[in-house]
């Protein structure tokens, strides 16, 4: 069961996505805590990029590539149309609209949308951590 320091210090971290950053060291050291003394793994959720718009030109490609008979490039299409959907259903079934870091199964999860003021730095962070 997570304790009030790890909730305080993603709460913290969280502020971040609003909250102007006047030192980067500030969440470099929140991700770095969480990391390291509640021994959680990193993952990025990104939403920005596996959205209903990539998912739209996916599937067009993947027409144009089985038309052209180019059937490697169609199979690789479907992935990524699969993984797409599979972005698109997590994010509707936990009903987000905007960037948040959470935690789950011993995992700190930055769910990226893109559109909050901070959004890119804590994510350039995030994957420098990772």
């Amino acid at each position: 069961m997570p304790t009030k320091s790890l909730y305080k210090t993603l709460d913290s971290l969280n502020g971040f996505l609003s909250e102007p950053i006047n030192d980067l060291m500030e969440p470099l050291s929140l991700i770095h805590t969480l990391k390291k003394e509640f021994q959680l793994q990193l993952e990025l959720v990104d939403f920005k990029r596996y959205n209903e718009e990539l998912l739209a030109k996916t599937r067009t490609e993947k027409s144009q590539a089985v038309e052209a008979l180019n059937f490697e490039r169609a199979a690789n299409l479907r992935e990524l149309e699969r993984e797409c959907q599979k972005y698109i259903a997590l994010r509707d079934r936990l009903q987000l609209t905007s960037s948040i870091l959470s935690i789950s199964k011993q995992r700190l999860v930055y769910f990226y949308f893109g559109l909050t003021k901070n959004d890119e730095v804590l994510k350039k962070l995030f994957e420098k951590m990772s």
